[in-house]
């Protein structure tokens, strides 16, 4: 446990200094490179730089989901039985997947995702 906090705190740290978008160290989603479509992890990288620089509303449009889902997991780490039922796993992966879908919808709303 101790390992991936000393991790999250590197890295970012590591984030904080290198912008996502201008540095060669940050991998390309290869989903997107292939597809031109949005994984529901995209914008990750540059939704947690923007909340280290303090701009909360950047990291929102960047990735919606993204906060919700460190929510979930920290929860998931303080009671891990959570974990263990089907019904939030299954929910979860469909809240995934519908993300995943409406944010590769080019109409309003669903272009803001």
């Amino acid at each position: 446990m101790a390992g991936m906090g000393c991790a999250g705190i590197a890295g970012g740290i590591f984030l904080y200094s290198h912008d996502p978008t201008t540095t060669q160290w940050m991998p390309v989603c290869v989903f997107h490179e292939i597809t031109g479509m949005y994984c529901p992890g995209c914008g990750s990288g540059r939704s947690v730089y923007a909340l280290l620089h303090g701009d909360f509303l950047q990291a929102m449009r960047m990735n919606v989901l993204l906060y919700p889902m460190l929510l979930f997991a920290g929860l998931i780490l303080w009671k891990p039985e959570i974990g263990k039922n089907s019904k939030v796993i299954w929910s979860v992966f469909f809240i995934l997947i519908a993300y995943w879908v409406l944010r590769n919808i080019p109409f309003f709303p669903w272009n803001y995702l």
